[in-house]
């Protein structure tokens, strides 16, 4: 892939599809170019998996993330992405900030 064609990629992966991931625990303004997938799996489909990846485009440091989750409920997986998405980000900032 080109540089062209590798910048329009990461310019369709930045904008959102899905609010409740990783750019939900991001501050506005932050770019996050990323994708999401979710699967129901077992006899019944009683096992849900929400997963969410993306490049965090952090003014000092850009830095990659993959969440993976697992449970019964896919709207309770959706804020375990968020609370762990909030919490990198924060350390990022933490540790850049005397940069």
């Amino acid at each position: 892939m080109n540089k062209e064609m590798s910048e329009r990629a990461l310019e369709y992966l930045a904008v959102e599809e899905f609010p409740f991931g990783i750019a939900s625990g991001i501050p506005v303004g932050v770019t996050v170019a990323g994708k999401f997938g979710e699967k129901e799996s077992g006899p019944n489909l009683q096992v849900k998996s929400l997963h969410d990846y993306g490049i965090v485009y952090h003014a000092k440091q850009p830095y990659l993330i993959c969440i993976m989750t697992e449970g019964d409920n896919f709207y309770n997986l959706a804020p375990i992405i968020h609370e762990i998405s909030r919490t990198v980000y924060e350390e990022v900032e933490n540790q850049t900030r005397s940069q």
